[in-house]
Order: structure tokens, then sequence, then C-alpha cells
């Protein structure tokens, strides 16, 4: 290693680190909660309090099992973002191992630092469904106050 020699590319290859794979990891987490808590709060409210009335039991006798699923969904969309994630940071594992003596170019390691980020923010994304999931197993459906 004189320092002639070209740079490593950070990429493996055959594990190309796929752009939009990396960017519906990233996004999947906000948006699959989003989606679940304002699906999960459309049908609740609807099933309990159809044209501003409010009822004793739910409209449909499954509304709880579909606010379930919603939440298992949502879980199963975020652990998808979570997986993908992971597999772009050990994709990037070349990019991060590389020892560096000098200032790493432009763009080195925005790879591994999105793929983290990814990681925390779906983990915390996984927290905030299980919580409300755990919300719609204790608070009764249709309570009348």
């Amino acid at each position: 290693m004189n320092g002639t020699e070209p740079r490593k590319s950070a990429h493996q290859p055959g594990r190309r680190i796929l752009p939009w794979l990396l960017a519906f990891a990233l996004a999947i987490g906000p948006v699959a909660w989003l989606a679940h808590l304002s699906a999960s709060y459309a049908i609740a409210a609807y099933g309990c309090y159809p044209y501003r009335t409010p009822l004793h039991s739910p409209l449909w006798t499954h509304m709880r099992a579909d606010l379930i699923e919603i939440a298992l969904i949502a879980l199963l969309l975020t652990s998808v973002g979570i997986i993908c994630a992971h597999n772009a940071w050990h994709a990037a594992a070349p990019e991060r191992a590389a020892p560096t003596p000098k200032l790493p170019e432009s763009g080195e390691g925005r790879t591994s630092f999105l793929a983290i980020c990814a990681i925390a923010s779906g983990s915390l994304f996984v927290i905030a469904i299980i919580f409300n999931a755990i919300a719609l197993a204790l608070v009764p459906a249709c309570a009348i106050g």
C-alpha cells in the first residue's frame, strides 16, 4: 500500500445496498405507526360513537380483534423495516471496517449511519405500537363515563 492504489468500493460484489430499501427501512416505522393510530382511532370512534351517540358496546362484536389485527400488521411492517436496515448495516461492514488514516471522503459512512438510524427509530416505533396495543387491552372498548 503506497497510497497510489485506487480506493476499494465500500460495497462487496453481490451485496449492493439499494437506496430505496434503506429509505423504506427509515420510513416504514413512522408510517406504520401513523396508519395504525389513525385506523384504530377511526374504527374505535365510529364503533362506539356512531352519529354522535355513545354506545355501551361496539357496533360490531369483533372490533377489538380488528384493532389488534391492525396493531399486528403495523408491528410486522415495522419489523420488516428493522430487518432491512439490519441487512443494510451488515452489507456496509467493509465501509466501517476500512482503516482510514485520513479524513473520510464525502459520503463514506452514510449507509451505516442511515441503517443505524433506521434500526433505532424502528425499534422505538415498535415500542410505541406495543404500548398502544397494551392500552387497547386494558381500556374498555366503549366506556360511557
